[in-house]
C-alpha cells in the first residue's frame, strides 16, 4: 500500500530518479473509490488498526498519486502508459478476454513506442 497508495512513486522520488516510464493499469479517468463498508475491515483488523486504517485510506492515496503522476507527464517528467480500453478486472479468469486483452495492449504499447522512445531519448 505504501504512502502512494500502491503506486511507488514517492519511492523512486526519494532514490534521485526525476523522470520516470510508468505503465498504468486503469484507464485514464480511472478513480479508486473509498470502501463501501468501514466497519466491516475495522472489525476484521481489529487487532491491527493501522492496517484497517491504511486499506480504508489507500483509495485517498492512490488517487492523488495518479493526480502527481499526471502533473509530471504534463511537465515532461513522466512517460505515462495508460489502457485506452481496459476491458478485464483483477477477478476475470476467462483467458479468451484476458488474450485479448492482452493483445489490445501488446497493439496500443507498439503505436506508443515511438513516443517512449523519444522520452528517453533512444
Amino acid at each position: 500500500m505504501g504512502e502512494d497508495g500502491g503506486i511507488a512513486l514517492s519511492q523512486a522520488q526519494s532514490k534521485g530518479f526525476e523522470k520516470f516510464v510508468i505503465v498504468l493499469t486503469q484507464e485514464c479517468g480511472y478513480k479508486k473509490a473509498p470502501q463501501r463498508f468501514p466497519a466491516v475491515f475495522r472489525g476484521v483488523f481489529r487487532k491491527y488498526p493501522a492496517l484497517a486504517e491504511a486499506l480504508l485510506t489507500r483509495w485517498k492515496r492512490y488517487n492523488e498519486t495518479r493526480e502527481r503522476i499526471f502533473e509530471l507527464e504534463a511537465k515532461g517528467k513522466a512517460h505515462v502508459f495508460v489502457p485506452e480500453r481496459m476491458p478485464v478486472d483483477s477477478s476475470t479468469c476467462d483467458l479468451s478476454r484476458l488474450a485479448a486483452a492482452h493483445r489490445m495492449g501488446l497493439s496500443q504499447a507498439r503505436r506508443e513506442l515511438p513516443a517512449m522512445r523519444e522520452f528517453l531519448g533512444l
